[in-house]
């Protein structure tokens, strides 16, 4: 009996912060009886000042005039841009602005949520359109961003 009493006061000292996490059944209810979910079961809380790297590379196209080239497709294709980024969330304020590496590349970290994503540079790239994208908890966030320049 003595046994039975301390399991019971170590269980609910124990439990107690798990409070969330515990369930009762019906019977359990009657006798007061706490049982254990699986913890596999819970989800992940994922706070949200938590950021998560988001990468991708910033190109340009096209790269080759489109009426006329008597260059070939390797000399054609997409170059990385180097230029400044701005990140802007759901009510279009600028969260991030940072700058891709002379290649195109870059690499940032946002908390998770829906953002757009241009180059600064809209003066040089006046075709350049905003990007939508979704930061996701525990994936791989990669963009490609094509801004389109006018050949003459």
């Amino acid at each position: 009996m003595s046994k039975l009493i301390i399991t019971l006061i170590f269980a609910v000292i124990c439990l107690q912060p798990l409070h969330a996490s515990a369930a009762r059944t019906e019977s359990d209810s009657k006798n007061s009886i706490v049982s254990f979910m699986n913890l596999s079961k819970f989800t992940k809380v994922t706070p949200k000042s938590q950021k998560f790297e988001v990468s991708g590379r910033i190109i340009l196209l096209p790269t080759c005039p489109l009426i006329y080239s008597n260059t070939g497709p390797e000399q054609c294709a997409p170059k990385g841009l180097h230029t400044q980024l701005v990140v802007k969330d759901q009510k279009n304020r600028a969260v991030q602005k940072f700058n891709s590496d002379r290649i195109g590349y870059f690499i940032t970290k946002l908390p998770v949520g829906k953002y757009t994503i241009t180059t600064t540079d809209l003066h040089k790239y006046p075709f350049a359109k905003p990007i939508s994208f979704e930061v996701k908890a525990d994936q791989k966030n990669y963009l490609t961003v094509r801004v389109y320049s006018v050949i003459q």
